[in-house]
């Protein structure tokens, strides 16, 4: 009787040791779950990143450029009075006018340098694009991360927080970035007819619309509302990521 309850303990003991491995599924590593946090922390970053950049390029566009731009008009339309109402204008060419009328010289010396402010612009602004360069550069290496970490199908499939998966927030900032390059061609077009001597006045007001309202790139509300439903307390300023180089 003994003998037999000595030869039945192995076999219960090797049943119950069997159950574990035979209801429960190995969880992810857990190296595997800390890269996962870090994708999703650097895309955090890169969408911030894209606003940053955003309101870089309206600083230096809108707060920058357009003031420079109307001092220039404004500026031309007060030195043509003072060059026409002068009582030397039938003495001397308008060349001539700032060798003979001291203030007319200032004036002459204010818009050069009003031109060359705005020509300044025009190289910030395409520092602001070439950030916009880099900030795709990332966005297609963080694609490729991710599929390497977490599979093809999982890192398409699978959303980063609420419905968008992370290649599908990438392509969109992507989709965003691109009209910066026409709209960097056009503004250099808007500042040579404003700075430019041949172009009318009328001319140079239509230019000047057209840079205030900035007409080739999106609004930033549709981005923002976006992330407001798909990024969980990101336009809160509280959950904001530290700074850091995109």
């Amino acid at each position: 009787m003994s003998n037999k309850a000595r030869l039945s303990t192995p076999t219960k003991s090797y049943q119950t040791r069997a159950h574990p491995k035979q209801l429960f599924t190995p969880s992810p590593p857990p190296a595997q779950t800390h890269e996962s946090s870090l994708l999703k922390l650097e895309l955090r970053q890169k969408l911030e990143g894209f606003l940053i950049h955003r309101r870089e390029w309206d600083e230096v566009v809108l707060s920058r450029g357009l003031t420079y731009a109307l001092k220039i008009v404004e500026l031309e339309a007060e030195i043509e009075a003072t060059f026409q109402h002068a009582s030397f204008v039938q003495e001397c060419e308008e060349s001539e006018v700032t060798l003979v009328d001291g203030y007319a010289w200032k004036q002459w010396r204010k818009l050069a340098d009003y031109r060359s402010r705005l020509d300044t612009v025009l190289v910030d602004m395409a520092n602001v694009y070439e950030r916009f360069q880099v900030l795709n550069d990332g966005l297609e290496k963080l694609v490729q991360t991710a599929c390497r970490i977490n599979g093809i199908k999982a890192t398409f499939d699978i959303p980063v927080w609420t419905t968008w998966s992370l290649p599908r927030f990438c392509d969109h900032l992507l989709s965003l970035c691109v009209p910066f390059s026409t709209s960097l061609s056009l503004y250099n077009t808007l500042k040579d007819v404003i700075s430019s001597k041949e172009t009318t006045r009328q001319e140079k007001q239509a230019a000047i619309s057209y840079w205030a309202c900035q007409p080739l790139l999106p609004e930033l509300a549709a981005l923002k509302e976006l992330l407001a439903v798909e990024v969980p307390d990101f336009l809160n300023p509280q959950y904001s990521t530290p700074r850091k180089a995109i």
